[in-house]
């Protein structure tokens, strides 16, 4: 008589196959789907700012930002913090082409910021305003005085290094998901300077290594030249951010 079904040690064995094959493949699923959230995000950031802040220039017929109306409202202090006459002023500004809500002064309590090599950032986002975006992003800004500005000069000498960062209008810290965790710098965290052009630089990347008086990408010769994220420390980890841009907004580092 021919046998029908399973005996339950079949069943189990089965489930635990299973069992062992999901262990495996779903951390590698979930993990690739985090990245890919993360670098989509990034490139939703730098549609919309660089869209924004183009609009922002064509509307109000200036050929830079330190003309823009967020940048016309800083006293003598470049300090901001968000209950102030200045940042109120600024927010208005900003409003009007970019969806900003609940200024808030560097993090919400209770978040805290790591380096990729697991470090904490006692620092991190000092002196900057946070905004919430309308996909529970965030951003954390620091408004960077003229002071930043190369002369016409040595303006010339980075464009003929390959170069068009001349200046920092500000330092723009973007959060991927916001408040959630990891909040880790080069994993949800990444680090932006806007060029008083209305361009947005990778930190590492070749136009803020050029500006700073470098020739080639930081990012490759950062973090002891090694491959592996836990070797960087610090401020070295927001380089990261010029490697996912310039590697076609990917993530091929961990």
């Amino acid at each position: 008589m021919k046998k029908l079904g399973f005996t339950l040690a079949e069943v189990l064995i089965t489930l635990a196959i299973i069992g062992v094959v999901a262990a495996i493949t779903i951390p590698a699923l979930m993990h690739s789907m985090d990245k890919t959230h993360y670098t989509s995000a990034i490139k939703t950031f730098q549609s919309n700012f660089t869209n924004g802040f183009a609009e922002m220039m064509a509307t109000e017929m200036v050929d830079s930002l330190r003309d823009a109306s967020p940048w016309n409202c800083f006293g003598n202090d470049m300090v901001l913090f968000s209950n102030t006459d200045d940042h109120k002023c600024i927010y208005k500004a900003m409003k009007n082409y970019f969806s900003l809500s609940d200024p808030i002064d560097g993090v919400p309590e209770g978040v805290v910021i790591h380096d990729i090599a697991g470090n904490t950032m006692n620092n991190a986002f000092e002196e900057t305003i946070r905004y919430t975006l309308p996909n529970n992003m965030t951003i954390n800004i620091n408004y960077m005085s003229p002071h930043t500005d190369k002369t016409k000069a040595e303006c010339e000498a980075i464009k003929d290094k390959g170069g068009s960062m001349c200046g920092i209008a500000a330092h723009i810290f973007l959060d991927v998901n916001g408040n959630k965790k990891p909040n880790i710098v080069g994993k949800d965290i990444y680090r932006f300077a806007l060029g008083p052009n209305g361009k947005l630089y990778p930190a590492g990347g070749k136009d803020e290594s050029i500006y700073n008086g470098g020739t080639n990408s930081k990012w490759k010769t950062t973090c002891n030249g090694k491959p592996l994220p836990e070797a960087c420390k610090g401020e070295e980890s927001y380089n990261l951010t010029g490697r996912v841009v310039e590697e076609g907004t990917q993530i091929t580092y961990y």
